[in-house]
């Protein structure tokens, strides 16, 4: 091999060895934006009422169901075809 033969294999070289620098940092940023939105997916959200919005007058809903610390439906309000509708139920759902 001559010496431009040599000096061109290490400048190609060179250039490859910042090329994969660049990719492996790329990657870094793009597996820590994941873990990120992956941990603010998991965060549960709050349940604790807000202060109401003070332009907020009405709230629209076809029905309402209250639910119980398990999540069995307790209390629907609504409406069916012969007018207003309250039914509570118990814990067998009775």
């Amino acid at each position: 091999m001559t010496a431009n033969e040599v000096e061109g294999i290490e400048k190609r070289l060179t250039r490859l060895e910042c090329e994969v620098k660049y990719w492996e940092r790329a990657a870094a940023a793009a597996l820590v934006l994941l873990a990120t939105l992956i941990a603010f997916s998991l965060t549960p959200r709050t349940r604790e009422a807000r202060m109401p919005d003070s332009s907020a007058k009405d709230l629209v809903v076809s029905s309402l169901v209250i639910v119980d610390e398990h999540g069995q439906g307790r209390i629907l309000l609504g409406t069916d075809k012969d007018g207003a509708l309250l039914e509570l139920y118990d814990r067998k759902k009775t």
